[in-house]
């Protein structure tokens, strides 16, 4: 039986790592939203998207859309390699004001 490599069992925890901060986050924006008692799927998906941002922005990430995707659980079909960035004001604020700053700017367009 062959063995893995160290090289190639570092890459696939650091794979893990970041998938496993990413649910992280979609699980801590789901438990902020609750608290709020939100349940619009437009008003979710736009707070997890904010989310994902902040964390890549605090492990100096770059999410492409097509990663986006991935993390959100939907099909690739038509999104492009273009880099996603969050506003750096709003890459500054803790976790929290971020998903907050969200929740106030959706409800300031409806």
């Amino acid at each position: 039986m062959q063995t893995v490599s160290l090289e190639t069992q570092r890459y696939l925890q650091k794979i893990a790592s970041r998938v496993s901060a990413y649910q992280k986050i979609r699980w801590r924006t789901l438990d902020i939203l609750d608290e709020y008692d939100i349940e619009d799927p437009e008003v979710t998906a736009n707070c997890i998207i904010v989310g994902f941002l902040w964390l890549a922005s605090v492990r100096e990430e770059v999410l492409t859309e097509n990663e986006m995707l991935m993390h959100l659980g939907l099909e690739d079909t038509l999104s492009e390699d273009q880099e996603m960035i969050l506003d750096p004001e709003i890459a500054e604020m803790s976790f929290d004001d971020a998903i907050e700053y969200c929740l106030e700017n959706l409800e300031d367009g409806e």
